[in-house]
């Protein structure tokens, strides 16, 4: 199978903007690459393309500080330890349903205030890291699909990017620095 070749060496801003639209359209884009090949910085990129669109929403979730010193145009809300809290022992992977968090209205209020923001995982535990993430796009999900019953062309008044960064070290046993 032949496999199509890019010059790496031109920037094709058409060809970017194409790349990005149809992700945003489509449903995304993964990037896969070994370390050092600069996954975050085209991240950070297509971030900052997205970010001056007004029907667009910028998230991002970060398990180490990539986010937080390479790309500073974001808002921050940091997820610690405390912020997610079992109602019962885990046992069994199901039981990852019983975490809650602590401080729910305050990530609500702020997704709420800020279109764009950066969501720093810094608790210890993989599996307090997933739920974050899962609990924090379920509930923007959930919005989305009430906007496309209210329209007549099904389609959500705001699309969401999201940006999944480290997530080596958000479901690993990576010591976080606090």
């Amino acid at each position: 199978m032949a496999e199509k070749q890019f010059n790496l060496n031109s920037h094709d801003e058409k060809q970017f903007d194409n790349i990005v639209n149809k992700g945003l359209i489509e449903g995304g884009i993964h990037l896969n690459a070994m370390k050092n090949f600069g996954k975050s910085r085209l991240m950070f990129a297509i971030c900052a393309k997205l970010q001056p669109m007004e029907n667009v929403r910028c998230l991002s979730f970060d398990g180490s500080e990539a986010w937080l010193w390479g790309y500073n145009k974001i808002p921050v809300f940091n997820i610690y330890e405390s912020d997610v809290q079992l109602l019962t022992d885990i046992k069994t992977t199901q039981d990852v349903e019983r975490y809650q968090f602590t401080n729910w209205q305050l990530i609500k209020l702020a997704l709420d205030t800020y279109k764009d923001i950066l969501f720093r995982l810094k608790t210890r535990k993989p599996s307090k890291r997933g739920f974050a993430i899962r609990q924090i796009i379920l509930y923007l999900d959930s919005i989305q699909r009430a906007q496309r019953e209210k329209n007549t062309n099904h389609e959500p008044s705001q699309r969401i990017a999201y940006f999944c960064d480290e997530l080596n070290d958000v479901f690993t046993q990576k010591a976080h620095k606090d």
